[in-house]
Parts: structure tokens; C-alpha cells; sequence
């Protein structure tokens, strides 16, 4: 089967995408960024009971209901609303803590540090790559640069703040949990645990996968998350074992200078996942997401549990 995009002429042959034409790299990037605007726009021209219907068909009150089951390995996805309310009521200290350690780094103009409990960097300066982050010695509060530029990614956040995140942590950890991810068809375990903090992050990746392979996180909300302006999680459900929309992405990601993005989605598949403070949402990193940007004095936390194969 062949088709155009990107002005070029590519053959779908048994799921595989052959391109033999040449393109220029910058060309290319243009077109990925313009349809994630494309898909923006969509989004914020949606009516709130439009996204609230989308929301809804994926939204289940106990993680250990077999409708919640079947939705993860149909769609991709599956969220609880409030569901660990109660497991983050102590979190925003440790938030707060975080946003002061992030402040006090910047008006140093360094681009690195390390104390006795964690090393702070921007960017890749001192320690490049996500295992890397995951398995360093001591917490490391990661500042984003790049299409995420300022977003705070606080790898191992239950080390540097157990008194805050142990609870949140341990949930995530639980039996009702673990049921849930192997009845999704795949053998997962916890591996390490993340805070994310936005806080006027206007610019953010667009649509993309984390890879291709076994790979599910858990986010639980530690901020309310009720409007596009404030940045939620946003899924295109039905997208991980879609192997069509993968081969088209692949193709053009391939032309790209970073691989894994995904500007080719189906619109109407698209759920930005609001939620109250304590919402769960669990998430096939192999199906296509991405962050929604931010206005410029908006706010969200996140705490991350990033499941991996056993």
C-alpha cells in the first residue's frame, strides 16, 4: 500500500514502512511540530462534556475491577479518580521543599550540583541518559531542557523524601496493583520512583512514545488537574498495539533526528486525563502521550511509578 506524507511517497509492506527517498531532517521536524499544534488546537476547541465522555469511558472507582482489566489492555490505559487521595495528603512539603532547592540552584548560574543527599543538574551536564538518573547513587533532581524546558523530574523521590512519598510509593507497590498489570498480558515490576513538578512548563514534547516494548508507568496526581491550561497527561487510547499507527510513526520518526515521536494519531482517540488530587492513572508507555503545554501560571505534581519487565 503506499501513501504520501511529508510530501514524500512511503510503501506500507507487511507492516514495514520503505522510504528511499532522501529528506531534509529540518523539513521533516517542521512538519512533527505542525501537526502537534494541529492536534492542540483540536484539543482546546473540544467542549468540557466532549473530554469529560472521553474520560469516563476509561475510568473506573477500584483498581481490582475486571472492567478496569480489560480497559489497560484494550486501551492502553486506565485511570481511577481520587482513588489514593488519602495516600498524598502529605506531599506538598515535600513539593514545596523541592520547588525551594530548584530556586536557590538557579540563581547560582551552576549547572550542576552535589550535596551529601542528591545532585541536582540542568540538562544532561552531569549525568546523561534515563537508567542512568534512575540507578545514580543519591536522588537526582533532573532540570529539563529541551521540549520540556523547565519541567522538574525528580528521579528516586521516596529516597530524598520517605517520610512524604513512602505511603504514595507503597501503594503503588500493592497486590490490587500488580494484579492489575499482569492481567494486562505483561510481566511487570515496580523499578524506580519519580516526582514531576510543572509549574509554567508553556513548551512540552509533543506526542511521542517512551519506547516500543513492555513498559507501563503509574501517575498519581498530587495537584488537582481539571483544565487543558494546567498541563494534564494526555493518552491517545487504543494506540499501543496499533501496529499501522506505529509502522506510519516509525517511519517518519526515523527521518527525524529522535525516534520515538508519534504525530500521527487518530483525534478522536485523544483523552486529556483530568483528575482530582489522588487520581491514578495507569499508562502502556508503548502507546502514543504526551504532556499538555501548560499557561504560564499553571501547576501540577506528579508522582511517577515506572513499571518495568521481569
Amino acid at each position: 500500500m503506499k501513501f504520501n506524507a511529508f510530501g514524500l511517497c512511503l510503501e506500507l509492506k507487511k507492516g514495514k514502512i520503505d522510504n528511499s527517498e532522501k529528506v531534509d531532517a529540518d523539513l521533516i521536524r517542521s512538519h512533527i511540530t505542525k501537526l502537534n499544534n494541529q492536534h492542540i488546537e483540536y484539543l482546546r476547541k473540544l467542549s468540557l462534556e466532549e473530554i469529560s465522555s472521553r474520560l469516563t469511558s476509561i475510568s473506573y472507582e477500584k483498581v481490582d475491577s475486571l472492567n478496569a482489566e480489560r480497559c489497560l489492555k484494550e486501551n492502553g490505559i486506565v485511570a481511577f479518580p481520587s482513588v489514593f487521595e488519602e495516600q498524598v495528603r502529605n506531599t506538598d512539603l515535600a513539593i514545596s521543599q523541592v520547588l525551594d532547592i530548584v530556586s536557590n540552584f538557579n540563581k547560582s548560574e551552576k549547572v550542576w550540583d552535589e550535596t551529601q543527599k542528591y545532585l541536582i543538574q540542568k540538562g544532561s551536564s552531569r549525568i546523561r541518559g534515563y537508567n542512568a538518573l534512575a540507578s545514580y547513587a543519591k536522588p537526582v533532581i533532573f532540570i529539563r531542557d529541551g521540549s520540556d524546558e523547565g519541567m522538574i523530574d525528580v528521579f528516586n523521590a521516596d529516597i530524598l523524601f520517605p517520610d512524604f512519598f513512602n505511603e504514595v510509593k507503597n501503594s503503588l507497590s500493592e497486590d490490587s496493583v500488580t494484579h492489575l498489570l499482569s492481567e494486562s498480558g505483561k510481566r511487570l515490576k515496580p523499578k524506580n520512583f519519580n516526582l514531576y513538578v510543572n509549574k509554567g512548563v508553556v513548551n512540552t514534547r509533543g506526542f511521542h512514545v517512551d519506547s516500543y516494548s513492555s513498559q507501563v508507568k503509574g501517575f498519581v496526581y498530587l495537584s488537582d488537574v481539571f483544565s487543558l491550561e494546567q498541563g494534564p497527561y494526555t493518552y491517545v487510547k487504543e494506540s499501543s498495539d496499533d501496529s499501522t499507527l506505529h509502522s506510519l510513526n516509525q517511519a517518519i520518526s526515523g527521518l527525524d533526528k529522535v525516534k520515538t515521536e508519534a504525530p500521527i494519531i487518530f483525534q478522536k482517540n485523544i483523552v486529556p486525563m483530568f483528575g482530582g488530587k489522588g487520581s491514578f492513572i495507569v499508562s502502556d508507555q508503548s502507546g502514543i502521550h504526551r504532556g499538555f503545554p501548560q499557561c504560564s501560571d499553571a501547576f501540577r505534581a506528579v508522582a511517577v511509578m515506572n513499571y518495568t519487565q521481569v
